[in-house]
């Protein structure tokens, strides 16, 4: 199992940290603009005995946040709050992907805003 599958594993279990970004837009921005930052980092094989969270640590990597608050459209000072939350929550992973039920709750929301938009 790589470090970013066993970050991942705990989604299910975790479920009660998505209020973290149900009422709050620049954290849903935030994790949609993650997935577009593409960082560059090495995934790598959990060692045998090695904490998943320590290893987790290790590969995070470096986040310019001018340009995740650019790809995300969220104030620079804004980013610098939220996005360490959303990480230590586990709803962004080192490899640039998102929490898929924080993912779906985003599609949902704006899928229902579109409809709102056609029906007018």
């Amino acid at each position: 199992m790589t470090i970013v599958q066993g970050l991942k594993a705990n989604e299910e279990r975790n479920t009660h940290l998505l209020t973290l970004i149900i009422n709050d837009d620049d954290a849903k921005k935030l994790l949609v603009g993650w997935t577009l930052y593409r960082p560059r980092n090495k995934d790598r094989e959990l060692g045998a005995g090695e904490r998943l969270d320590m290893a987790a640590k290790k590969i995070w990597p470096r986040v310019d946040f001018e340009r995740l608050s650019r790809l995300s459209g969220v104030a620079w000072r804004s980013a610098l709050e939220i996005f360490p939350r959303l990480r230590e929550a586990g709803l962004v992973y080192p490899d640039g992907t998102a929490n898929e039920q924080a993912l779906r709750i985003i599609r949902g929301e704006v899928g229902a805003h579109i409809q709102g938009l056609v029906k007018r």
